[in-house]
């Protein structure tokens, strides 16, 4: 742990000792937003939303970084943050907090089904039988690309780690399942992120693309927005393993009254009810609506179940969490 985090954590544990308990008032913490943020996209907006919504007083606690955000709630200094999944599992497993609600995907779900896409014609059934195939990657450090299959196949037993627990032993672990790993240096390459990784499968470079379950026909569907040239028929593709749940953003918090987490909810919940609520949601959050969870393990458990096993998640997800 970073000597300066031991400390706000110490400042934090202080000032909840010294603090009113104000159980009328919901605080929610966010990273501090640059000066050159519009003010549509500013986190009062959505303060004075849920305030509205539901009469309680909503205040925004402004940290630096995502870290900090975890421990104001954790810490009892904030009621809720809003982080990504691989945050949100950190704030479980290290710091108890648990998941209340979750953003709402492009399709209506609250997550992503993690999964292994072979052409149609081929004879794999199994990732069993796609060892010493090459593989098809959105990119080293993603969740959907190599995170979820890789933490799978470890978790079942197919290959085991090569090299230190670190993120540097991911590649070569998966060359020692994979005969080659194809894996972009960006999201800008050719053959980066999930396009990339469903093209690299359709121009035969590869025998397996890791994605989502809805990849090939957000790509290449009748109904895709920007159908490449290189697209087999989308009946040409053939899932041949999910790996589990990739969850959407959650709402994190800490030790609430059953009636601060209902008002919490109830609140982020109602605003995609209405298009202005919407709107805000979008502009704050990134996403046009927000659900309530009602468990952490529900929404975070295939996904922690998997990425657990990948070698240095643990130092990564918290090395990132501090940018």
């Amino acid at each position: 742990m970073r000597p300066y985090l031991l400390v706000a954590i110490l400042a934090f544990s202080l000032l909840a000792g010294c603090t009113a308990d104000d159980d009328e008032v919901l605080r929610l913490a966010f990273t501090q937003p640059d000066d050159a943020v519009e003010p549509a996209k500013r986190p009062e907006r959505l303060a004075e939303a849920i305030q509205q919504a539901t009469g309680r007083t909503v205040e925004i606690h402004l940290v630096q970084d995502t870290e900090l955000a975890l421990q104001s709630v954790a810490s009892g200094q904030a009621d809720a943050a809003f982080v990504d999944a691989a945050a949100g599992w950190f704030a479980w497993k290290r710091l108890g907090l648990e998941a209340a609600a979750a953003h709402l995907e492009g399709d209506g779900r609250p997550y992503y089904v993690a999964s292994a896409w072979v052409r149609a014609d081929s004879n794999h059934t199994s990732m069993e039988s796609l060892r010493g195939q090459v593989s098809c990657h959105t990119g080293l450090l993603k969740s959907a690309g190599t995170f979820m299959p890789l933490g799978w196949l470890m978790r079942q037993g197919l290959v085991t780690r090569v090299g230190p627990d670190e993120v540097s032993s991911i590649e070569p672990t998966l060359e020692a399942f994979f005969s080659e790993a194809r894996i972009p240096p960006s999201d800008s390459d050719p053959y980066g992120n999930y396009q990339g990784a469903l093209r690299c499968l359709s121009e035969g470079r590869g025998d397996v693309a890791f994605g989502k379950d809805t990849t090939p026909a957000t790509f290449c569907g009748p109904s895709a927005a920007h159908r490449a040239p290189w697209c087999l028929n989308v009946t040409q593709y053939r899932e041949v393993q999910a790996f589990g749940r990739v969850p959407s953003h959650p709402v994190m918090v800490g030790d609430l009254s059953e009636a601060k987490r209902a008002d919490l909810v109830a609140g982020l919940t109602g605003l995609g009810q209405t298009e202005g609520g919407r709107a805000i949601l979008k502009s704050v959050l990134g996403t046009s609506g927000v659900v309530a969870v009602t468990t952490t393990e529900s929404h975070l458990g295939e996904y922690a179940a998997n990425i657990q096993h990948v070698p240095g998640m643990n130092a990564y997800v918290e090395g990132q969490l501090g940018k």
